[in-house]
């Protein structure tokens, strides 16, 4: 995600680097496991940020890093200023909050733009972008990638569950007195 990646992950108060979280995706993805992962598109910067990144290019961010950690499952959401937190105080002070009266509380679900986002881009563009990369991920080519990742989940799971309960426990472990009420 590159430097504007780094920016909305330091806006959003995460203490994560793009490149860890990437090498952490590709540690669990070696071990077996499925990823999902959950992004908030459009969260708004600081005033004093001066980084201003269209939308298509935040999106071109967003697919070459899931594509990087590998990630098997996406859900793309937007920022929601829910009332009482920093980011709401920070968007009316700066006079971008849509009025909750014009927009009902049904629309606080993720999927729809709240308040003017960072320019350049438009409330439109920022919702749209979303759409763009879930349309993106979930073609029929990498659908069918999930389809396979799911349908072989069970398998891997029977077979690491055998691999842990086919152990023996020495007897007078501290794990001893657990085992039945297990498997």
């Amino acid at each position: 995600m590159r430097k504007g990646g780094r920016e909305e992950l330091k806006a959003k108060d995460k203490h994560l680097k793009p490149e860890d979280m990437i090498s952490l995706s590709r540690q669990y993805y070696q071990g077996g496991f499925l990823i999902h992962g959950m992004f908030i598109f459009g969260y708004p910067f600081e005033k004093d940020v001066l980084i201003r990144i269209p939308a298509q290019e935040r999106v071109r961010h967003f697919r070459r890093f899931i594509k990087q950690a590998k990630i098997d499952t996406v859900q793309v959401l937007l920022p929601v200023p829910i009332p009482g937190t920093k980011l709401t105080q920070r968007l009316k002070e700066e006079n971008r909050l849509f009025p909750r009266e014009s927009i009902g509380w049904e629309y606080y679900d993720e999927n729809f733009p709240l308040f003017v986002p960072d320019d350049p881009m438009t409330p439109e563009e920022m919702q749209n972008s979303i759409k763009v990369i879930m349309g993106r991920f979930y073609r029929f080519r990498h659908m069918f990638q999930v389809g396979l990742n799911i349908l072989s989940f069970p398998v891997v799971f029977l077979y690491l569950h055998d691999f842990f309960f086919s152990v023996d426990i020495p007897q007078g472990s501290w794990v001893e007195g657990h085992m039945g009420n297990v498997g």
